[in-house]
């Protein structure tokens, strides 16, 4: 049986999923191939490319979008009604990194940073609503296994902000930018498992991170109420933490209430991936994916 182990002991967030099982060697064109099946305007390309995180190599993920409102990301979680948090990437006009795969479809005016754990300023714009993007994965030529995993993940999601809000399901409305990169992040982690065959996921105990992030809603704490109510609905084990920080996206918590087991499992390893956060932290901020047979 194939196994993965998610050690999160920097936290997680969809993009450090991504960015790790592309690093564990999920080829990038499989990945891009994969994501243009759901014919999103907004979505021009991946790239991962290696970064140091202290004294450690890991693989950064970026996606690049086109016609999305300009905004501003000081750190790169997320926060709730928006992408997984750390769930966030860069959008940047060139890219001269060696070693770095580009896929991308056109050139494009902007840029902005997400990092783990953020604080960030949304323009406003529109909204997907959780009813719109079930249609849009349903409607998708993904493969059955990857759609189930991806409407189980984002039903997930949708539950937690709707019981934290008290509103209908279908009703959870996801902000542009957020709702784009939480897809992306969302159906990529689908594809990644679909691709290594993972019949069983595993977590380490979950850090949390404290103090507060500015969101649609305003000022509220971290973890974010979505991300809480995640961890709570899934049974997670959780361990302090003394980052003043976002460590926990709802995107990343999401992935792993709706797949994983919280604990540690007996396995052959034969592959490791390791996904780098945004943000530069006292220790190295990645998330390192084990897998192997049980």
């Amino acid at each position: 049986m194939n196994v993965l182990y998610c050690d999160c002991f920097s936290g997680i967030s969809g993009d450090m999923f991504l960015a790790a099982m592309l690093d564990a060697g999920l080829p990038v064109q499989h990945l891009h191939a994969e994501l243009g099946k759901l014919n999103l305007p907004e979505y021009k390309g991946v790239q991962v490319r290696p970064v140091m995180k202290g004294a450690m190599r890991a693989s950064l993920l970026e996606f690049n979008l086109d016609g999305v409102q300009e905004h501003n990301h000081e750190h790169e979680h997320n926060h709730e009604h928006v992408h997984d948090g750390h769930d966030h990437h860069h959008h940047p006009d060139e890219h001269n990194h060696a070693h770095e795969h580009n896929h991308d479809v056109k050139e494009h005016n902007h840029e902005h940073d997400h990092e783990h754990n953020h604080e960030h300023t949304y323009s406003h714009g529109t909204h997907r609503h959780y009813a719109d993007i079930k249609e849009l994965i349903n409607n998708s030529p993904l493969d059955e296994t990857v759609k189930e995993k991806t409407q189980l993940i984002f039903l997930r999601l949708a539950e937690a902000e709707a019981r934290v809000h008290g509103m209908a399901v279908d009703d959870v409305a996801f902000h542009e930018v957020g709702a784009v990169d939480s897809i992306l992040d969302i159906v990529g982690a689908a594809v990644a498992l679909d691709y290594f065959k993972i019949e069983k996921v595993f977590a380490s105990p979950l850090p949390m991170g404290s103090g507060s992030v500015w969101t649609q809603h305003g000022l509220l704490p971290l973890p974010a109420p979505a991300t809480l109510e995640l961890l709570s609905q899934s049974g997670a084990k959780v361990i302090s933490s003394p980052a003043r920080k976002e460590l926990v996206t709802p995107t990343g918590a999401a992935i792993l209430a709706a797949l994983a087991e919280f604990e540690q499992p007996a396995m052959r390893i034969s592959r490791l991936g390791i996904g780098a956060g945004h943000a530069d932290l006292n220790w190295p901020n990645i998330l390192r994916l084990v897998l192997g047979e049980m």
